[in-house]
């Protein structure tokens, strides 16, 4: 079974914030592992370098966070997946048809995208926006 992991699931996965004891608790339920397109596995990098220029987290952290990150892909609690050039045809698809009337941004028709080509079962995101869309087209959402 694919599980689809949005960056917003994984950041509290990795960092302690709001939405982590909720995260642990998932977790501790899920048949691993989840699968780390490129687009996902972008997106936490930058969202925690970004995190870093911020001055939310300490450079040493941010690497810390990574080398664990890369580790798990490692050790197959993350499984690495294709980015298929179809899911942009996909991705366009939705935005034309939903995000006029949902409000989603462009990254997470992307990931909703994704999980889609990837013929994912569950979808694992905090993002509300991106969790409704997930929903409309038939995704099993879990968290949001």
């Amino acid at each position: 079974m694919v599980l689809y992991a949005d960056t917003s699931f994984l950041i509290s996965l990795y960092l302690s914030d709001a939405h982590t004891s909720r995260v642990v608790a998932i977790a501790a339920n899920v048949e691993f592992p989840f699968v780390v397109t490129p687009l996902i596995e972008l997106e936490f990098t930058n969202s925690l370098k970004l995190s870093v220029f911020r001055k939310v987290l300490a450079a040493s952290q941010a690497e810390s966070v990574l080398a664990h990150f890369n580790q798990d892909i490692t050790d197959g609690f993350l499984r690495p997946g294709p980015l298929p050039t179809v899911t942009f045809e996909k991705a366009l698809q939705m935005a034309a048809k939903h995000t006029g009337q949902l409000g989603t941004r462009m990254i997470d028709v992307l990931h909703v995208a994704s999980a889609l080509t990837l013929s994912a079962k569950r979808f694992y995101t905090f993002d509300t926006n991106q969790a409704k869309l997930a929903r409309v087209v038939g995704l099993t959402v879990i968290a949001g």
